[in-house]
């Protein structure tokens, strides 16, 4: 086997500048083999920490400014330099497949460099220090790792039919910051803006920008027959409109990435000096979890959690399917999610269910109020599937 293996090595007593030339030397020659000879080329990568952080020691001889954690605010761009190498090119044969590893300073997955490398590759599988130690192989934790390009693989046929619940449509991520919540497409765009691909198979395919998920997943929806021509790195234009909206006569009420013909479709009324919004379900404040207090509320969504079986019985949120709008009680998200006794917030099913302590269908809050200025009525098809025209209303 050793006959079809190119190794490139950096010892740890060679010069840390030659650590940052080691892996753009191998994926040359993985180039060469794939798309000048036609191989099919498996590049693996270890340690990627070891290459951040020689990064991080040049960038401070260097005099750049540092960002988390020391690193370099260009880490996200220079490792997508590197993990962006693979792949196929059109009319050639070959192809490559790139395995970065890292391991994870102090197990902590929000690190910087596992934070970042997650972002660039839409997945990834996790290692559990705990199960090795028990003889487990592969020691694969299955609950952190994940792929945001799984839906491919679910569903019918595949795993079981309401699986594209969990994470379904296209995902996107906007490339003008470092990181994505923090660019304009995480900031601006509001549910039920319109988005178009404007390169690409699908170039031209019409849809709607549906919310975020946790702080990196801005979420489209487009036609399937568009969505079987898209492609990695095409690009979606997103006009973003509704940032600042405001309700006439009901100004302290805060209105938050919605767009404003969404708005309009949303059956809202006012009954004694109270907006009455139609909502699927009400869902007690006390069960909210990841992503309470996160700022700006513009760039999250927060869970219900469901790790316990007697709670998602209880408050029956197997029900609830992607898009629901529901009311969380005495909980106020005007600036970030939090709990305030009387306060309501509606928001938008983005994703579904998980087992991960803390975690649950996200939502996105799209209103929010101070007591005596919100309530609701239960309409079980309250649902922006329906109020854009995704899904026909049920009979």
């Amino acid at each position: 086997m050793l006959n079809k293996v190119v190794m490139f090595l950096n010892l740890a007593d060679e010069p840390v500048i030659e650590r940052l030339l080691t892996p753009r030397a191998a994926l040359t020659a993985a180039e060469y083999l794939a798309f000048d000879l036609d191989h099919h080329v498996l590049v693996v990568m270890t340690d990627m920490t070891a290459y951040a952080e020689a990064l991080r020691e040049v960038a401070v001889l260097r005099g750049d400014v540092p960002a988390r954690k020391g690193y370099p605010g260009y880490l996200y761009s220079d490792l997508a330099e590197i993990y962006e190498r693979a792949g196929r090119i059109k009319n050639r044969r070959g192809s490559i497949t790139m395995i970065p590893v890292l391991s994870m300073p102090s197990d902590d997955i929000t690190h910087p460099i596992p934070d970042l490398t997650g972002y660039i590759t839409e997945g990834q599988i996790v290692l559990g220090r705990d199960l090795a130690n028990q003889g487990v192989y592969p020691p694969v934790t299955v609950l952190p790792s994940l792929s945001r390009l799984m839906k491919d693989g679910i569903g019918k046929n595949f795993t079981r039919e309401d699986h594209p619940h969990v994470e379904p449509d296209v995902t996107i991520q906007g490339r003008d910051r470092p990181n994505p919540f923090e660019c304009a497409v995480a900031v601006l765009a509001c549910i039920g803006n319109e988005a178009e691909v404007i390169s690409g198979e699908a170039r031209g395919a019409r849809g709607y920008y549906i919310g975020r998920h946790a702080g990196s997943d801005d979420k489209v929806w487009f036609p399937r027959e568009a969505v079987e021509k898209l492609a990695l790195d095409d690009r979606v234009r997103v006009r973003a409109k509704g940032l600042g909206l405001k309700i006439e006569g009901f100004e302290d009420v805060k209105v938050n990435k919605l767009s404003p013909e969404l708005f309009e479709k949303l059956g809202l009324s006012i009954e004694g000096g109270e907006i009455v919004v139609p909502v699927v379900m009400e869902v007690p404040g006390h069960i909210m979890g990841s992503g309470m207090g996160f700022q700006p509320v513009e760039s999250l969504d927060y869970d219900i959690q469901t790790t316990c079986p007697e709670i998602v019985e209880r408050y029956k949120l197997k029900t609830l399917k992607l898009g629901d709008v529901v009311a969380i009680r005495d909980h106020s998200s005007v600036y970030s999610p939090g709990r305030h006794v009387g306060a309501v917030t509606i928001g938008t099913v983005i994703h579904g269910f998980s087992e991960l302590a803390g975690h649950g269908p996200g939502v996105n809050p799209i209103l929010s109020a101070m007591p005596g200025r919100i309530k609701v009525r239960i309409d079980p098809d309250a649902n922006i599937a329906y109020y854009l025209g995704i899904k026909p209303r049920p009979n």
